[in-house]
């Protein structure tokens, strides 16, 4: 998937998530953000992070096989493997922490970044993807050469 598709890909699943998107109803609750979980997780998986960390990989002329390490947002073990299948690598290439912590939200990437470390998973020279996305729809993806 080259930039012009993934970004045609996230635009689409973007209008997706807008028009499923439902306010409470009640003008004191209309801001709280909520999500179904069936959704967050089928956009998540398949439009978000595969479309995140594929043109950051392609822009530096890789491929998933050429990460040693997938660091994820640890939302929930079932949406980590499914992302992992997705993007055709072995659940050993990744760390997770939500069995020990839960979704510890926007921590989550450092706790397994400290977790990876303290297994020796983290050597000079590795190459890490790092690979976040959140209730806000948002999502984001960072190259790093340890």
């Amino acid at each position: 998937m080259n930039r012009s598709e993934s970004i045609a890909a996230l635009s689409k699943a973007l209008a997706a998530a807008q028009a499923k998107y439902t306010a409470t109803g009640k003008d004191r609750t209309a801001n709280i953000a909520s999500a179904k979980g069936s959704f967050r997780y089928s956009y998540a998986d398949l439009a978000a992070v595969v479309a995140a960390s594929r043109p950051a990989l392609a822009e530096n002329g890789l491929s998933t096989r050429d990460l040693d390490l997938l660091v994820l947002h640890q939302s929930n073990l079932r949406m980590l493997e499914a992302i992992m299948t997705s993007l055709e690598l072995p659940m050993e290439r990744t760390v997770t922490t939500v069995e020990s912590y839960g979704n510890t939200a926007a921590a989550s990437i450092p706790l397994t970044l400290q977790k990876a470390a303290a297994e020796g998973r983290l050597t000079p020279g590795s190459r890490v993807m790092l690979c976040g996305f959140g209730g806000g729809l948002s999502w984001g993806a960072a190259l790093v050469d340890w």
